[in-house]
């Protein structure tokens, strides 16, 4: 493989073009889904859950306030979401007329259903009511598919639902081992759909939301069989900091188990001390040949790079240790943080990486934590994320906020989103890494089989190649493959260039484009007109895609 060396203008001009690309796409997309919200902090937070959940069946999707909804809105859309978190709130009369059609397609999620009834005077058409509010009942499980779903009883409350006419009840809340105990969860009345509590409350800790994601399918109406794929992670890759052997060795047999993965590359390694280098240690790619031959060799052997940060630490930490765009101590920004400071940053990582000839595709961010601002700086130079995206109580079309630590949540995808309120895609990480002293094998095994409820759900995890076994990666990988899993890289979901290696083209330049110009613009000039951009229109200006 023949690496190419850019010049410091190069690297400027990849990172202008990719500005551009950005700002000649920015304007508002066309709107085919809508979550509707609550005002407040809750209903924004929530209705951006949801959007990054819904991406995954549709890229035309909107958030919107519902207080701003006007007559016959629904119809105009495929379908609708509303987010009901603000109990007794009033509901505009022009929403609650169309929702109580039940001819448009929506689905209603948690609070204030009793509205529509009263306005309704009972159920009207649908076949179903709201009945009244049940706490700590001891229904533990959720009855879905013919499965019992773990769910805390303890946790919150569900909106009871009588049941009067011709409506489908599509799952059930139970107690453990008694299917006959049953009362309605998500309820189907014409177009109209009522899931009885908030999932969002329990994302990680029991299964609600995981029911939630596969009964998005049944509202979207995909008709996909089921299918299990499943995801593997090297994490933590650093010049001075790896094993190559290690990494040669677990990629070599990871592709003779067709089990395709991805590695998280940190370009820049820096010591705080205590890890046995010396305090003050750094190292960049180009000090490290030989992890760049391992990265060669992964990649031809099924492997995806990922741009993990730059230095995966900020201050006097350890890269992989530290944090990079977030204040662990604090749990808010970075007091340093600013657009400048966040686009000098990931344009110095760019830098580092071309210096050897590779520009990653995906982005991963350093212990999954960043501000608002930073997510979005970082969607002008990626189209995909690998993580668990953290969101906060900020509408998708808001500007950047920088120094914002309001309410937020970190969310765990079950499955490939093709946009997020960050304005990029999002591939899953849904079980986790192995940790010797704290989540093994097997529990990960069990989230996955959990997870399995999502006819689509993605087992996706990640490893860190010196402080776990190679038999321990391959036997989990095994497991994971008797029951159903089938491992895919991210180009199984993601229709943009994965490969990083700039110079792979097949003309005679140092470029990575096809044109016969010695320059390197492989990202402002991939289409097949004479022009010096990666439209067809031929008249030198990026279309937004």
């Amino acid at each position: 493989m023949i690496r190419f060396r850019f010049s410091p203008l190069a690297v400027a001009l990849l990172c202008i073009a990719a500005l551009l690309a950005v700002s000649a796409g920015s304007g508002a997309a066309a709107c085919s889904v809508a979550v509707y919200h609550d005002p407040g902090s809750r209903g924004i937070l929530f209705a951006n859950l949801l959007l990054n959940l819904a991406a995954h069946f549709s890229q035309e999707i909107c958030s919107r306030e519902v207080d701003g909804y006007q007559a016959g809105d629904l119809a105009d859309l495929d379908a609708a979401i509303y987010v009901g978190t603000a109990w007794g709130r009033p509901l505009p009369e022009a929403f609650l007329q169309d929702a109580g059609t039940g001819a448009h397609r929506l689905l209603w999620l948690g609070c204030n259903f009793d509205q529509l009834t009263d306005y309704l005077g009972g159920p009207g058409s649908l076949g179903f009511e709201y009945d009244c509010t049940v706490e700590n009942d001891g229904r533990d499980r959720i009855w879905y598919k013919g499965r019992e779903m773990e769910r805390d009883p303890d946790d919150l409350f569900y909106h009871a639902v009588c049941v009067t006419g011709a409506c489908t009840v599509i799952s059930e809340l139970i107690r453990a081992g008694h299917p006959e105990s049953g009362v309605p969860h998500c309820v189907q009345g014409g177009e109209l759909f009522f899931i009885a509590e908030h999932p969002f409350y329990s994302i990680g800790q029991d299964d609600r939301y995981w029911v939630l994601a596969d009964l998005l399918h049944e509202f979207f109406d995909t008709g996909i069989p089921e299918q299990r794929l499943a995801m593997a992670r090297f994490e933590d890759l650093a010049p001075g900091n790896v094993d190559p052997a290690i990494l040669k060795q677990v990629s070599g047999r990871l592709f003779e188990m067709d089990a395709p993965f991805s590695f998280g590359v940190i370009p820049v390694y820096r010591e705080g001390g205590g890890v046995g280098l010396p305090s003050g240690f750094e190292a960049r790619l180009p000090d490290d040949p030989e992890f760049l031959d391992a990265i060669d060799f992964m990649l031809d052997h099924g492997g995806t790079m990922v741009m993990h940060g730059v230095t995966h630490q900020h201050g006097d930490q350890t890269t992989g240790n530290g944090w990079e765009f977030w204040d662990d101590e604090t749990g808010a920004p970075l007091a340093r943080e600013s657009e400048q400071w966040a686009r000098e940053r990931i344009e110095w990582g760019l830098e580092e990486f071309a210096s050897v000839g590779f520009r990653p595709r995906i982005w991963e961010t350093p212990h999954y934590a960043a501000s608002h601002g930073v997510y979005l700086v970082v969607s002008e130079y990626f189209q995909t994320m690998y993580e668990r995206p953290r969101s906060f109580d900020i509408p998708p079309d808001s500007r950047p906020a920088w120094g914002y630590a309001g309410n937020d949540m970190t969310q765990i995808l079950p499955y490939h989103g093709q946009t997020s309120v960050y304005r990029m895609g999002n591939l899953p990480e849904t079980l986790g890494y192995i940790d010797p002293d704290k989540n093994g094998p097997e529990d990960l095994l069990d989230i996955a089989d959990r997870l399995s409820i999502v006819r689509d759900g993605v087992a996706s995890f990640y490893f860190h190649h010196m402080q776990v076994p190679p038999d321990t990666v391959y036997g989990l990988v095994e497991e994971l493959q008797q029951r159903g899993y089938v491992f895919v890289g991210p180009d199984a979901f993601v229709d943009h260039e994965t490969d990083p290696r700039l110079d792979d083209d097949d003309d005679d330049t140092g470029d990575d484009d096809d044109d016969a110009d010695d320059d390197d613009d492989d990202v402002v000039d991939e289409d097949d007109d004479e022009s010096a951009d990666s439209d067809d229109d031929g008249c030198g200006c990026r279309l937004a895609k």
